[in-house]
């Protein structure tokens, strides 16, 4: 029986049209402008620069400090007994009126302040209209209110009391935790430290500022090689080798597998069973008479020949 062989490659090939072929992969080399480095990815080149001190919003920065100041109005305060009006703090002190008649008139006797003043006239039997007979003269008495004089420094008010103010320049007082400022408000502080920014690029964990500049990245392949992006690739070849199946041989070009199978017991024309399976041809042929060196055959009879000397 006979087939085509099998056509194997080594390890690591793979079979293409008749041909072994391997692919040998490299990393390209890569090629920057100069001052550029290659990160692995891409050509860089870094730029470094001092970064700046800066606060949050809020903030002013005073030295290498963030400092924030609450403002808030003082809030006016004034002595005790004294009340706050009109931007000034007051007092008042009230005392009784001192009670006085006026001149010509008397303080009348019971209960009220009144004033009488008794008018004389000359008697006679009949006292004009307002007059009484008193003590053989005619009298008409007058009444009406005391008049009511405060001390020096107090007024008089409606309710009969006399008042006087007593005005005191409030002070001025800030809420815990806050100091009044010349300017009358009352300020706090409070301060954080400065973080460091940069005008351009990033901030490193040294506290510079790296621009990161990036260029087109030039790859290049060892002799032999070809770039294709991301790998350098060269193709090995090899023919491949041409192998038959188990229990079978090659020959010119062929894979032959002999096949052995028992006779049956019918054999073929002009052969025999051997009693074990097999057929067997018997050909049948007269033997050819030969004689040895230096005999001939003579009738059927080998003879040799002998030489007179």
């Amino acid at each position: 029986a006979r087939q085509r062989p099998e056509q194997r490659c080594p390890h690591g090939y793979r079979l293409d049209g008749g041909i072994c072929r391997n692919v040998v992969r490299l990393q390209p080399n890569a090629v920057c402008p100069a001052g550029h480095d290659f990160n692995g990815k891409e050509c860089v080149m870094s730029q470094l620069a001092e970064p700046t001190l800066k606060c949050d919003d809020g903030y002013q920065l005073e030295g290498t400090v963030c400092v924030k100041r609450l403002e808030k109005a003082a809030k006016p305060e004034c002595p005790a007994k004294y009340e706050y009006r009109n931007n000034v703090c007051i007092k008042q002190t009230a005392v009784k009126p001192r009670s006085e008649c006026p001149e010509g008139s008397v303080e009348a006797a019971g209960p009220g302040k009144t004033c009488e003043a008794v008018h004389i006239a000359d008697s006679s039997l009949v006292c004009p209209n307002d007059f009484s007979i008193y003590n053989g003269q005619c009298v008409r008495k007058t009444t009406g209110p005391m008049h009511q004089e405060c001390a020096l420094g107090f007024r008089n008010t409606r309710e009969g009391v006399c008042v006087r103010e007593t005005h005191q320049k409030a002070e001025k007082r800030c809420p815990e935790g806050l100091e009044l400022s010349g300017d009358g408000v009352c300020t706090a502080q409070d301060s954080a430290p400065a973080h460091l920014v940069c005008d351009q690029g990033e901030l490193t964990p040294q506290g510079t500022c790296v621009r990161v500049f990036t260029a087109e990245t030039l790859f290049t392949c060892p002799r032999g090689f070809k770039l294709r992006e991301p790998d350098c690739i060269r193709q090995v070849q090899k023919a491949a080798a041409a192998t038959c199946p188990e229990n079978a041989k090659m020959r010119g070009g062929n894979c032959i597998v002999l096949e052995r199978f028992p006779a049956s017991d019918n054999c073929e024309d002009d052969y025999v069973s051997d009693g074990h399976s097999s057929c067997i041809k018997y050909d049948i042929k007269s033997p050819k008479r030969t004689c040895p060196r230096a005999y001939r055959l003579f009738n059927t009879v080998c003879v040799k020949r002998l030489f007179r000397l």
